[in-house]
């Protein structure tokens, strides 16, 4: 009876360490499972910031282009300009150089005459 006794009281022992063991297990995958959804909620959280990052970017290369766009195309329109100022200049040039010479031709004509 008492051999029994002590089988019955290890066994129970037993079944108390493994029920620990079991407990312990069972905190430490609670603990990896808490740290993993932690990670994963960090990981979402530095995602969700990384796209605002790129979407940022997008935006001020958009930006950046219109501006280069608009720059490009103020540049032509002065370039015009000058061109057609210089055509004016060089006709009012001609005008003043026909005129000149026609006032050359006429003194010459007085001279002569």
């Amino acid at each position: 009876a008492q051999a029994a006794e002590a089988e019955l009281a290890e066994a129970q022992d037993g079944a108390a360490a493994e029920r620990e063991l079991s407990k312990a297990r069972e905190a430490k995958l609670r603990e990896a499972l808490n740290a993993s959804a932690g990670a994963q909620a960090d990981a979402e959280l530095n995602l969700e910031a990384a796209k605002e990052l790129l979407v940022e970017k997008n935006e001020a290369e958009r930006e950046r282009a219109r501006d280069l766009d608009g720059a490009e195309r103020r540049l032509q329109e002065d370039m015009k300009r000058a061109i057609a100022a210089a055509g004016e200049a060089a006709r009012q040039q001609g005008r003043a150089d026909a005129l000149a010479e026609a006032e050359r031709a006429r003194v010459g004509e007085v001279e002569e005459g």
